[in-house]
């Protein structure tokens, strides 16, 4: 409790399973933590399996903490804890810097990690329901991705393009010498290209526009 407080962050004290969905629910929570100090804490994992299983949860940062092991004993394996579902272990510890710094670092690493995945998935999914054809590629011209509207455009399938050089498209009969060319030099000078190209055997020619992600 002190150790949020302390960091800037809102912090909830909850009991029972429904109480932490409630405030998971209301307050958003990126973080729980939950007591797993007792020799038989069968309550905290069913609380961690079910936080796993209820939609939008599944990237919430779940922190167990164990007993404090004596300096005389082995310390024992996370597997078990990353079986039900927990992200990190945290073991029992009475200094409050140590509670803190535990709390800033799932904060600069985990939750920061998990917003970004969480708006670049968002993100595919709003490409993937585009009526605009999108296919993206490494720096090497290799296709990793393309949409559903590129699919209905080309009439080529994700398994027949994913995986390889798109320049393979490019009917070069009928295309500009120098497209080729002029989208390689965009793309490494980060820069935007628009053209047209003519695509090979199942569809026409098409309008694209090329922009690097750098």
């Amino acid at each position: 409790m002190w150790a949020c407080r302390k960091g800037g962050f809102m912090c909830s004290i909850v009991n029972t399973q429904e109480q932490v969905l409630e405030a998971l629910e209301k307050r958003k929570h990126h973080i729980v933590v939950i007591d797993m100090r007792l020799p038989v804490n069968s309550t905290g994992e069913q609380i961690c399996k079910k936080i796993r299983s209820v939609c939008g949860h599944q990237n919430t940062v779940l922190l167990a903490v164990s007993p404090a092991i004596p300096r005389w004993c082995e310390e024992l394996s996370v597997v078990p804890y990353l079986e039900m579902g927990f992200n990190r272990r945290f073991l029992e510890n009475h200094d409050r810097g140590a509670c803190l710094n535990e709390i800033v670092m799932i904060d600069s690493n985990e939750i920061r990690s998990n917003f970004k995945l969480s708006l670049a998935y968002t993100l595919l999914q709003l490409i993937d329901e585009s009526k605009d054809s999108v296919d993206i590629t490494d720096t090497d011209g290799i296709c990793t991705y393309v949409n559903q509207a590129f699919e209905k455009l080309t009439g080529f399938t994700k398994a027949e393009i994913v995986g390889n050089s798109t320049k393979a498209l490019i009917n070069e009969e009928k295309t500009c010498r120098d497209v080729p060319e002029s989208m390689r030099r965009s793309m490494d000078e980060g820069r935007h290209w628009e053209g047209v190209i003519y695509k090979k055997e199942k569809s026409t020619d098409c309008d694209s526009a090329l922009i690097p992600l750098l």
